[in-house]
């Protein structure tokens, strides 16, 4: 008695599967389009709520930092000019950059 009524349950459910499968098979089409249109509609309002929103100031506090600076020692600086000095090549290098920087 047991089996016949879990076998029936099951025809059931088979029959049931089928006629929504055949319903989706004659929609699909409407149905993909719609699918499309809900995801599109998703994603175009997530950027409108993310381009409006701003910042809290504990986030640019966060999202900042103290520019730091280039620390050259004194001997090292010394070396560096001496070197720009001694040579003639890049004294040249040096006025041209000076003169037009954006020179190729």
């Amino acid at each position: 008695m047991e089996e016949s009524k879990t076998s029936s349950s099951i025809a059931d459910l088979e029959l049931a599967i089928k006629k929504y499968l055949v319903l989706v098979a004659r929609y699909k089409i409407i149905l993909f389009i719609l699918v499309v249109a809900i995801i599109y509609g998703y994603i175009l309002y997530q950027i409108s709520s993310l381009t409006n929103k701003t910042p809290s100031a504990n986030d640019v506090q966060a999202n900042t930092s103290p520019s730091s600076f280039i620390h050259i020692n004194t001997t090292e600086a010394q070396k560096l000019t001496s070197l720009k000095n001694n040579s003639v090549n890049v004294q040249t290098l040096f006025s041209q950059a000076r003169n037009n920087p954006f020179q190729d």
